[in-house]
């Protein structure tokens, strides 16, 4: 976990920053492979890739959220 900088707004200029928190993945473990993990997921979970880390930002998870991210992640990681 680690500190993020979300945004609000989309696009090519998303107009506001806040303040977050995020599971930073290491780049050994391929961000674009857990991107397409994490994508392809269901529901989806969309992630971004940052500095070759997949981040996924907390800022829109809600506490019953948490299980499901859970089970993803295992998944994603095998």
């Amino acid at each position: 976990m680690e500190a993020t900088d979300a945004f609000v707004g989309g696009g090519a200029a998303p107009e506001h920053r806040l303040k977050s928190i995020g599971i930073a993945f290491e780049p050994a473990l391929g961000a674009e492979r857990l991107m397409t993990a994490f994508r392809t997921w269901s529901p989806p979970i969309i992630g971004r890739i940052d500095s070759d880390r997949f981040i996924l930002d907390l800022k829109a998870a809600d506490a019953e959220d948490l299980p499901h991210l859970a089970r993803a992640v295992k998944h994603a990681l095998k």
